[in-house]
């Protein structure tokens, strides 16, 4: 069914497709798997694809390994690159709409936050530890970030991160809400965390 045994993460978008990045391309189950091409206008740039997430307007962002960002738009289902050369060298692994933002986390060099209507670098996060592997936000807005060195709440208030002790210095693999609310921590090396 994958064009690759490799699924990085998988998300529900607003039509109840699943959609998957792999190291080959993104594919949206049902449906027609989005593969890279370099000599075909309108396919998918980049290569290992780590990252995806859906905006408010119901556009699917998607990052590679390779500084590359992809979107599909939810009107006219075409791909077009996002380029920007202040992230052209960046590693994707997470991305989060929050708001009119785009939340990019790198495997080394923490958020880079975009305005999501121009394109442009707002600014740089950085919690202690800088390998985003997944961020996600909570019903009530709290952002939460998966690192390579644990947990981290982001703090809105003085732009801060908390580090969540319970958890400790675990890399984070996966985050996710269960229907109650609560929080499910998946590690790389010390299972799950509620």
């Amino acid at each position: 069914l994958l064009n690759c045994n490799m699924a990085a993460t998988v998300q529900l978008d607003t039509n109840m497709n699943l959609i998957t990045p792999t190291l080959d391309g993104v594919m949206r189950i049902p449906g027609k798997g989005l593969h890279f091409n370099d000599s075909k206008e309108g396919s998918i740039s980049g290569a290992q694809f780590h990252a995806l997430a859906e905006d408010p307007e119901g556009n699917i962002w998607i990052g590679s390994q390779n500084g590359h960002i992809n979107i599909l738009g939810a009107k006219d289902k075409l791909i077009a690159e996002f380029y920007n050369p202040q992230l052209s060298w960046l590693n994707f692994y997470s991305i989060l709409p929050v708001g009119d933002e785009i939340w990019l986390g790198t495997y080394n060099n923490g958020i880079f936050v975009l305005d999501r209507h121009s394109g442009k670098v707002k600014g740089v996060k950085t919690p202690p530890s800088q390998r985003i592997i997944k961020m996600v936000m909570s019903p009530e807005g709290t952002i939460h970030v998966g690192t390579g060195g644990g947990l981290y709440t982001y703090n809105k208030e003085n732009d801060s991160f908390i580090f969540d002790e319970g958890i400790g210095d675990t890399m984070v693999y996966a985050i996710c809400f269960a229907s109650d609310g609560s929080l499910w921590v998946g590690s790389y090396r010390d299972g799950l965390f509620i």
